[in-house]
Formats: structure tokens, sequence, C-alpha cells
């Protein structure tokens, strides 16, 4: 599993677009990076709703 986001960066000699990309293991390591460089952003996962999934997993196995 990957997960990949960057920068795109212009040189200003040539006008030659360039992306950087960045990638993941995990998602969880997703949801860490994104957490520190943009808490904000419409991606991250509240640390509550994780905590929901493992509810919702021990309510369906009793």
């Amino acid at each position: 599993m990957g997960f990949m986001i960057g920068q795109r960066f212009e040189c200003q000699d040539c006008q030659e677009q360039m992306v950087i990309p960045l990638e993941f293991e995990t998602n969880e390591d997703y949801q860490e990076y994104l957490r520190g460089v943009a808490p904000n952003h419409p991606n991250v996962e509240s640390e509550d709703d994780e905590d929901d999934d493992d509810d919702d997993e021990e309510s369906e196995n009793d």
C-alpha cells in the first residue's frame, strides 16, 4: 500500500515543472504526516474516528 502526495516545483530558468512525490508504507504513517504538516487537511482522520472503529469491531464480535 502506498500513498503519494507532493508539491510541484517550477524551474525559474527553463519553466519545467517537477513533482516531488512522498510515499508512505501505511495509512497510519500518512495520517501522522498529515497531522504534522496540515492538521486541517480534509483527508486527516480524527483520532476519535480511529477509536470508534475499534469499538465497532468489538461489538461485532460479541
